[in-house]
């Protein structure tokens, strides 16, 4: 057993159930993509290159190796552990999957590597904001809805160049985790449509909603028509399926623009509420559902009844306010 081996192992005997929150919150896909990214991968030999030789020999994989970077440090704050640890239990967890990585010097690679990004010096990150939700209850399949929300490229490399696809599947899991019957449209069919609908039968309403990525925020008023086009082609066949009243949703990054005159525009014409929502905002609503098992979809229709922009804070006080009466 290496020095490394022994060092993980004691950490992991430790505390067990850190390695659980990591765990939870790392996929099988992700594990795979940082197995690969350190194959191969080997310090600066000073003697022998310079910074800019070593760069360019391993340009394809700096930006990987800084995405990697990033998670293990968010990790490491989200489960109130060291950096080592998130390191040993990314170790291990890819051992369980017979997964075999260099890891032996993931110090002298991934680290040394960054070490010397930043000019011999060890690279310091900045504290991270408080995250809108707590990751540790987000279930690793929507580990990536955030980032993929902002279309953020480091996600290329994992998903494809279509990551607004990869979007709406994600968002489709989502509210199908939130307990709604999904019909995904979107990419999947050929016609234009909106991305999927929502369906809560027991309680006889359906949301159609649309997956709008942009790494600077989607700008409300851009698709007016098409979502009015939307609910026209749609709003009857629902109320044919026992559906008597349809909302729309819209999820981004963030919202620009002046959304009030969007909502008030489709709620006259068609009789629709339009409620936006970041993708943060989703996981954090996702995160109370699955922290409180009374929130079905028959609550959650309270978070639709107003329309506009549905945040965090707005979510609290909405259920504090459902009726418990209902």
């Amino acid at each position: 057993m290496s020095s490394i081996d022994r060092l993980c192992e004691q950490q992991l005997g430790k505390n067990p159930q850190g390695f659980e929150l990591v765990r939870k919150s790392i996929s099988e896909e992700q594990l795979t993509h940082w197995t690969e990214l350190l194959k191969g991968l080997r310090p600066i030999i000073t003697d022998k290159e310079t910074l800019q030789d070593w760069v360019k020999k391993y340009d394809a994989k700096i930006k990987g190796l800084s995405a990697l970077n990033e998670t293990v440090l968010r990790l490491a704050q989200d489960t109130r552990t060291s950096r080592t640890f998130v390191v040993c239990c990314i170790r291990h967890l890819q051992q369980l999957s017979g997964l075999r990585a260099n890891y032996n010097t993931y110090k002298d690679s991934a680290i040394k590597t960054l070490t010397t990004l930043g000019g011999g010096k060890t690279m310091i990150m900045p504290p991270l904001p408080p995250k809108a939700y707590d990751r540790m209850w987000i279930p690793p399949v929507l580990s990536d809805l955030e980032l993929l929300s902002k279309r953020d490229q480091s996600l290329v490399e994992l998903h494809g160049p279509n990551l607004q696809a990869v979007f709406e599947d994600r968002l489709c899991d989502a509210f199908r985790l939130l307990g709604y019957e999904v019909r995904q449209l979107g990419h999947k069919v050929a016609r234009r449509e909106p991305d999927g609908i929502a369906i809560s039968r027991k309680d006889h309403y359906a949301i159609l909603f649309d997956a709008k990525s942009s790494s600077d925020g989607y700008y409300i008023g851009t698709d007016d028509r098409e979502i009015m086009e939307y609910i026209d082609h749609w709003e009857e066949g629902l109320s044919e399926e026992g559906m008597s009243q349809v909302f729309f949703l819209i999820v981004s990054s963030k919202f620009r623009g002046d959304f009030h005159k969007s909502i008030r525009s489709i709620a006259y014409s068609k009789n629709v509420l339009l409620t936006l929502l970041k993708a943060e905002d989703l996981l954090y609503l996702l995160e109370r559902r699955m922290k409180e098992a009374r929130l079905s979809p028959r609550i959650l229709r309270w978070l639709f009844c107003e329309g506009g922009l549905l945040t965090r804070e707005r979510i609290d006080e909405l259920l504090s306010m459902y009726p418990p009466y209902y």
